[in-house]
């Protein structure tokens, strides 16, 4: 009680992920019970997914999943203190949609004061500019035979909109059908390009990638070069991958695009503008790798839950106690003081924390993925 007297507990608010289609604050996986005996008030909020959060509609806001994270924050700001949080100490954290999600509020002025530092955890790509934006909604409305407007759209029984598949929508663009709109308003930039004036150079940005990110989504016998050119990448970049990475070419080159560059050129825009930036590698690896979403489970400390069988087998191997609370620990002083305990990144690139059985800190671990990609970060 000392401490909630003294003016309240650091609080952390954790948005989900689910590619902006899916996901409920209710999941078993963001139960908050485990991370809050560390020492923090955490919320789980949530927002509108899909075409009802991301869809472009004329004469309604854009962004419309975005702004129901502003106005839970708001809440946030006015309530907490009764919950024995601090509404002037708040760190948002998330994963993948949930991840960039606070990284794209820190950028948007209407964001002002709601929270001091973000936790990125696989920051990814994919935003759409509202010429794209409306072209979803046009496929979308001729694949359930109405009209792209808002009151034929709204006809609709929900389910009508949910059985079109994203490759009718997306039109063979990679991504997702639904994502954050480039609207000039809410959203002006993909993160690491809006982040790059120092706007939000008074928040903390933690933020950092699982090391096999997307490892194993593309059929055995496919080669870098395809995929490479999907993401405007030339014949010399392959290359460099088949010699970098002879394992796996073809899922580095996938993490790296889809997950790796973005979260790394978001973390050196805020750092190159003068912003506290940390940066990690989790690398600790399952059954099938560290994969997109293996870091969830140790930062809630929920080992046994439907979720965290997918990543780490049933039963949990036994050094998942010790690093769970390794990364819980890191998190929570995060938010307490504005420093999980390892050194601060520097453009260059520089010092990334290793999770693994045994953490280290390192150079940037891809390096050559690093210079490949750099380029491509404007």
């Amino acid at each position: 009680m000392d401490e909630i007297e003294a003016g309240g507990m650091p609080v952390m608010v954790w948005i989900y992920g689910g590619q902006w289609s899916y996901g409920a604050s209710s999941m078993a996986q963001y139960d908050g019970g485990v991370l809050a005996r560390s020492g923090v008030v955490v919320v789980t909020l949530n927002y509108r997914t899909g075409f009802e959060g991301f869809g472009h509609v004329p004469g309604v806001p854009d962004n419309r999943g975005l702004l129901d994270q502003l106005a839970a924050l708001a809440w946030v700001q006015e309530n907490i203190a009764a919950f024995g949080g601090d509404p002037g100490n708040v760190t948002v954290f998330g994963q993948s949609a949930g991840a960039a999600s606070p990284a794209l509020l820190a950028a948007t002025p209407r964001a002002a004061g709601l929270f001091r530092r973000c936790v990125l955890q696989s920051l990814p790509a994919g935003y759409l500019t509202v010429a794209e934006a409306r072209q979803v909604t046009e496929r979308l409305a001729a694949a359930t035979g109405a009209a792209p407007s808002r009151d034929a759209l709204a006809a609709l029984p929900p389910q009508a909109l949910l059985d079109v598949p994203d490759d009718r929508l997306t039109g063979g663009r990679p991504g997702t059908a639904f994502a954050p709109v480039i609207d000039g308003d809410l959203v002006t930039a993909p993160p690491w390009q809006a982040l790059r004036d120092g706007r939000a150079g008074h928040l903390d940005l933690l933020c950092g990638f699982t090391h096999d990110e997307y490892a194993g989504t593309i059929p055995a016998g496919v080669g870098p070069e395809p995929v490479a050119a999907r993401f405007r990448l030339d014949a010399e970049a392959a290359r460099t991958y088949r010699v970098a990475y002879p394992d796996d070419a073809v899922g580095t080159l996938m993490s790296d695009a889809l997950v790796r560059m973005p979260t790394t050129w978001t973390a050196e825009a805020h750092a190159g503008a003068g912003g506290r930036t940390w940066l990690y590698d989790f690398a600790w690896r399952g059954p099938a790798g560290a994969t997109h979403g293996i870091d969830v489970p140790f930062v809630f400390g929920l080992p046994e839950t439907r979720y965290a069988a997918r990543f780490l087998g049933s039963p949990p191997p036994a050094g998942f106690a010790a690093l769970s609370e390794r990364i819980r620990t890191a998190y929570t002083l995060f938010a307490a003081t504005g420093d999980p305990g390892w050194p601060r990144y520097e453009p260059g690139p520089g010092t990334t924390r290793i999770w693994d059985t045994a953490p280290a800190d390192i150079a940037y671990p891809l390096p050559e993925s690093h210079r490949i990609w750099s380029p491509a970060r404007s």
